[in-house]
């Protein structure tokens, strides 16, 4: 299945903390996950309304794994952004056990709580979501709902501050997409990917100051410099 470029799509968003502040360890998941909506939405209408959206939200799993988690998650984020505000070389490392939690409790991550779950293995990211068609902007059938399951690869181009998306398996509202699209899907969204936060100037500069964004051992990954 050939894939074509996408136009720039307006997400939207609510005001408040910016990309330091909020958190920048679920950063990548969210906007990866709103990406592959507007791509598969903006790339081909008809075949997105009648195949792959739903007029149901898909039942995504959630996971809280208490305060005690809760709180290390929030103080390795606040270790993290307090070094980064100041200029000082410093490393992230949440798994997802810590990264749903957040999602579950913290009031930042509201809107995704019962529609985003992720899962870390080795090197690679599982992401469940469940996300309606009206979180775009002028968005058509505003009311139906994109259900996708995604299997991901994660890297990050320190010279060009591009991150790199590898689409290893994508379902969108259980209907598997063919291997041989990975490659393509995976540049183009990939392409998308790093548009859409190049016109954010704080995730501009949250990139600027980032040395390395992956899945490693089960574990998100974020260096900066």
């Amino acid at each position: 299945m050939p894939v074509a470029p996408v136009p720039p799509v307006v997400i939207q968003k609510k005001r408040g903390k910016g990309c330091l502040g909020c958190g920048c360890a679920v950063l990548a998941a969210i906007v990866i996950l709103l990406a592959v909506l507007a791509f598969f939405f903006y790339r081909k209408f008809n075949a997105v309304a009648q195949v792959y959206t739903s007029s149901t939200p898909a039942n995504v799993p959630t996971t809280d794994g208490g305060d005690a988690v809760y709180r290390t998650a929030q103080g390795k984020l606040n270790t993290f952004v307090q070094a980064t505000q100041q200029g000082r070389p410093t490393a992230l490392h949440l798994n997802a056990d810590e990264i749903n939690t957040l999602i579950a409790r913290d009031p930042s991550y509201a809107a995704l709580h019962g529609k985003v779950h992720i899962s870390l293995t080795g090197d690679t990211a599982e992401l469940q979501s469940s996300l309606q068609l009206g979180a775009i902007e002028k968005a058509y059938l505003a009311d139906r709902y994109f259900n996708s399951d995604a299997t991901l690869g994660l890297g990050f181009i320190s010279a060009t501050h591009a991150i790199v998306l590898d689409v290893r398996r994508l379902r969108l509202n259980g209907q598997p997409l063919p291997p041989s699209a990975n490659e393509s899907l995976s540049q183009s969204l990939s392409t998308f990917l790093n548009q859409q936060l190049q016109m954010n100037q704080q995730a501009r500069d949250f990139l600027a100051h980032t040395q390395k964004l992956d899945v490693e051992n089960g574990e998100l990954v974020i260096e900066s410099r």
